[in-house]
């Protein structure tokens, strides 16, 4: 066993997805995920940024609002799939709590509509 993991306590179990706990009738799922930019999208974005600091070192405003927009175009996309995997992460967890018998500490969001189909 590595240095720095600690053996379980009694009424502990390490899962996959993080650690259940359970104390006389409470139970606990610690989950931690962290979502970071991928290469590709830090690539894109420092390009831009380089793109926008040619256009201002050559005084070209063209190259200068393409560059600026199209960063703030990707920014935006990345950051709105990160919330969206942050959520499907959130429902997920959620499933596996529930399925291990533990109560949600969170209210659980409404059911996105259904869709009707012609």
């Amino acid at each position: 066993m590595p240095p720095d993991r600690h053996p379980p306590r009694p009424g502990t179990a390490n899962t996959p997805l993080g650690r259940v706990v359970a104390a006389e009738a409470r139970r606990v799922l610690n989950a931690r995920a962290e979502l970071r930019l991928t290469r590709v999208s830090r690539l894109f974005l420092v390009g831009y940024g380089l793109l926008v600091g040619a256009g201002l070192t050559f005084g070209v405003p063209e190259i200068i609002g393409v560059g600026a927009a199209l960063g703030i175009v990707s920014l935006a996309v990345v950051v709105s799939e990160c919330v969206r995997l942050g959520q499907v992460l959130h429902d997920a967890l959620d499933i596996v709590a529930e399925r291990a018998g533990l109560a949600p500490l969170s209210p659980t969001r409404p059911a996105p509509p259904a869709r009707a189909e012609a």
